[in-house]
């Protein structure tokens, strides 16, 4: 509604110059006419000149004020027809800090009414504690030193109260925003939501029994603008190549996760059990059921590929190809690979992971 009011105070007072510019036109034309007769050859000639610049100029503005109204009527259309902005509200979550250094939302499960509970707690007094209980357990939250007791083991977990945007249309609420000193956050994903089912899909695809104890979302901007703009720097390098981005998975060790949350894949780090048959690089792959026999976590990445070429155990940097251009993945197989093996941190972005019993 605001930019309505703006935009039809900007034409109105277009309107009025035109309004009035015209009005002083036919004012000038009158006069002229009426003391046309008393002029001189000479001023006789000037009042035609000048009628005739006047007559242009009022026809002129005349066609401004027409090409001017269509123009706030396309607006007014567009305006009605496209599409409006989203309401959104400001609010707060909680979450607190699992044991493999993942932040997870307290009603992840559904129980919206400890939350709520806390953040009135919170806003009413936010220097004393809270008592509450999940499931069996009983908890003490601190809120001076945003901590949360487990009443029976003694276990005591950081915890976090974030900003979050969430729409009034019923979309999902964006990341969870990052704090002052962290370089990420997550989120863990509610079975109901879309990205849960997502990424379930891909992993049941391949391996269709996994029965995963979450799934959590990764949001590490610093990460993901360097993938993004990779991207961009080897479509302009190689514009006859398309670079496509794939869902691919690693697995690994719980212990791994933090690391990789906030630096990434770095071989030299987290692939020391998987050998280098393909390539000293990080190491991907398409099945999920292979990337699991590598540890109770999964990565679910996305992952650069455009040239390949097949890897060897004493690959340090991928080869050019027959064109002169820099490969920039090596595989198992060429024709149909399963393994995938990069070189650059840039070209992958760990997006989500999964955390599986050792059953599951």
């Amino acid at each position: 509604m605001s930019s309505f009011s703006e935009y039809g105070l900007q034409f109105l007072l277009v309107f009025f110059i035109l309004v009035s510019t015209y009005a002083l036109s036919l004012l000038f034309l009158w006069i002229m006419n009426l003391l046309g007769p008393l002029f001189t050859a000479f001023f006789q000639l000037l009042y035609w000149l000048l009628s005739t610049f006047f007559m242009l100029l009022y026809w002129l503005f005349c066609t401004f004020l027409i090409v001017l109204c269509l123009l706030f009527c396309t607006f007014l259309i567009l305006s009605s027809n496209g599409s409006a902005a989203v309401p959104m509200l400001a609010t707060h979550e909680w979450y607190f800090k699992e044991d493999d250094g993942s932040w997870v939302k307290f009603d992840i499960k559904g129980n919206t009414e400890n939350t709520s509970a806390i953040e009135r707690k919170f806003q009413s007094d936010p220097k004393t504690k809270f008592k509450f209980s999940a499931g069996n357990q009983s908890y003490v939250l601190n809120f001076i030193t945003m901590t949360q007791t487990n009443t029976s083991t003694g276990k005591v977990r950081e915890v976090r109260r974030l900003n979050q945007t969430v729409s009034l249309t019923g979309s999902s609420p964006s990341n969870a925003q990052i704090s002052s000193g962290q370089k990420c956050s997550t989120m863990s994903l509610p079975a109901n939501h879309a990205e849960y089912t997502k990424v379930l899909k891909l992993l049941k695809t391949t391996l269709p029994n996994c029965n995963p104890i979450s799934i959590v979302k990764i949001n590490n901007p610093y990460l993901e603008t360097a993938f993004k703009n990779r991207k961009i720097q080897l479509q302009n390098q190689y514009p006859s190549v398309m670079y496509k981005e794939e869902y691919l998975f690693h697995g690994t060790e719980p212990a791994n996760v933090k690391a990789i949350l906030e630096d990434n894949l770095d071989w030299r780090l987290h692939g020391s059990c998987t050998g280098h048959k393909y390539g000293r690089g990080a190491y991907f792959s398409n099945s999920a059921k292979m990337s699991r026999d590598y540890g109770k976590a999964i990565f679910v990445c996305r992952v650069l590929v455009g040239l390949t070429a097949r890897g060897e155990d004493s690959t340090l940097k991928p080869p050019k190809d027959g064109f002169n251009r820099l490969v920039d993945t090596t595989v198992d197989d060429v024709a149909k690979p399963t393994i995938f093996v990069k070189y650059e941190t840039q070209e992958y972005y760990p997006e989500y992971y999964a955390v599986f019993s050792a059953s599951g």
